[in-house]
């Protein structure tokens, strides 16, 4: 879910207009949002055993609860400013209207 987060607030991929590279094309210039920059998450897991995916009936999640995340923060944004951005990464740029 950090992942998310930092997909909603962090993640550009900027480019130099005069050269037309990469800016930010290495970890170094990367933000990258850590435990600590996110005080708690609360993760609930529904209950289910599916014994056709395998005989254990055990699911993974990996990336895939992971995808909703950056439209939460945007909906959360948005409740909380009036302003919807539907380009991320989410900045204070595109809330000054």
């Amino acid at each position: 879910m950090i992942w998310g987060v930092s997909s909603a607030l962090h993640e550009a991929t900027e480019i130099d207009p005069r050269n037309a590279r990469y800016v930010n094309d290495n970890l170094a210039d990367y933000m990258i949002p850590v435990n600590a920059d996110v005080q708690q998450l609360d993760v609930i897991l529904v209950p289910e055993v599916d014994r056709e995916v395998n005989p254990i009936g055990v699911k993974g999640i990996g990336e895939l609860g992971n995808v909703g995340t950056a439209a939460a923060v945007a909906n959360a944004v948005y409740h909380a400013t009036g302003v919807r951005v539907r380009a991320l990464p989410i900045q204070i740029e595109k809330l000054l209207v």
